[in-house]
């Protein structure tokens, strides 16, 4: 008898570690599922964002005739307006809306505007993981429109 629950204890201890080992391994790999999941929705987010910040940029490029005829501008800063609510950074959506502001109030020509454009694109660049840059005002601006980066 002795015999039968030794050979009892040892089975139990023998399932309860083969258990234990399972549900560990079960949890490494649950975690490392939602890991690469979490990865592929952050990829599919970044390519998202990308893209509308691209397109802002071909909005700010473009010849001011292409943009200015029949509203076509507003409209398309209300598209990327609206698009950027839902992928931009905090700062990204603050920035956008200081920039709007101040060309409504000052005018596309004047040097706040300027300034606040520069932002919201430096925002957008720190959004997209450029952490670092040393770019000014002048740079980013005349890269966009030479005409913006006289200064």
């Amino acid at each position: 008898m002795e015999n039968i629950s030794g050979l009892a204890a040892e089975i139990v201890v023998a399932f309860v570690i083969a258990l234990a080992t399972g549900a560990f391994t079960f949890m490494g790999f649950w975690r490392q599922a939602k890991a690469d999941l979490e990865q592929e929705y952050l990829k599919r987010f970044n390519d998202k964002k990308w893209g509308v910040y691209t397109e802002f940029a071909r909005l700010l490029q473009a010849p001011p005739q292409d943009i200015f005829e029949d509203g076509r501008r507003q409209a398309a800063e209300t598209a990327i307006a609206s698009q950027i609510v839902l992928i931009g950074s905090d700062e990204v959506v603050r920035a956008f809306r200081d920039w709007r502001e101040s060309a409504t109030v000052h005018g596309k020509a004047q040097r706040v505007t300027d300034e606040k454009l520069f932002l919201l694109v430096a925002n957008m660049r720190r959004d997209l993981g450029i952490k670092y840059s040393n770019l000014e005002v002048d740079d980013l601006l005349g890269v966009l429109n030479p005409s913006l980066g006289d200064g």
